[in-house]
């Protein structure tokens, strides 16, 4: 993503925390954040400045009915998304996960940085944690409006929630999560509205803010692919 005044942000997944001959996928991987000032020189970063060996930590919140209050540590990250707001505060989303652990726990992250780059500490969101083996968050995507400061910041994460076996616990699908205050704090995930024939059949799901061609009004609109089980 590039800001108003013409920083640079990209991001990547990163294994340079696995063994140098372990090629397994995904395996101890997190996510990297590459940040400039003017294309040419670049500062490098870790997603919320954490590794596969400190992780994050939070507390489910009951999201799609699950228990409240387990508290998880996910120590591996992908799909990594960035953008920046009107002052040039940059926000990243991450998919969270902790592989080969009982329930399977995951949960899509949000965090934000200062315009040089440097984590904002206490500014970590875990949005849909859980720890159900029959459910998975995946393929998360972020969306900012560059119309308001940071404080007022209309901020949309998106994902797309798998779920497994037939006691599906929660609705399949595209999800989303709404901040008005700049990702301090956020909605309850919010499902969206699509039939659940299509919706299983649905991916990357991605966020979009505009306005209405016929009255002006903001408006948030969402992109998703949809295939036939036969492709």
């Amino acid at each position: 993503d590039v800001s108003e005044g013409g920083r640079l942000a990209a991001a990547a997944k990163d294994y340079r925390f696995s063994p140098t001959a372990d090629i397994t996928y995904n395996n101890r991987v997190w996510n990297g954040l590459y940040v400039s000032a003017d294309g040419a020189s670049w500062r490098n970063f870790a997603f919320e400045d954490a590794t596969p060996d400190t992780g994050i930590g939070g507390v489910t919140d009951g999201s799609y009915g699950r228990a409240r209050g387990t508290s998880l540590t996910l120590t591996h990250e992908s799909d990594p998304v960035v953008a920046y707001d009107r002052d040039g505060v940059l926000y990243t989303s991450a998919l969270a996960f902790e592989p080969n652990a009982g329930g399977d726990p995951s949960a899509v992250v949000v965090s934000r940085r200062n315009p040089d780059g440097t984590f904002i500490p206490g500014s970590v969101r875990l949005l849909g944690l859980e720890n159900d083996a029959r459910l998975f968050n995946d393929k998360n995507w972020l969306a900012v409006d560059r119309d308001a400061p940071s404080d007022r910041t209309v901020v949309v994460a998106s994902w797309r929630l798998f779920t497994v076996g037939a006691d599906a616990l929660a609705p399949e699908g595209g999800w989303i999560a709404v901040s008005g205050d700049g990702a301090a704090t956020f909605s309850t995930p919010i499902r969206l509205p699509i039939p659940a024939v299509q919706a299983a059949e649905s991916q990357f799901y991605q966020p979009l803010l505009g306005r209405d061609p016929q009255n002006g009004h903001r408006m948030l609109y969402v992109i998703l692919r949809t295939q036939s089980a036969a492709n």
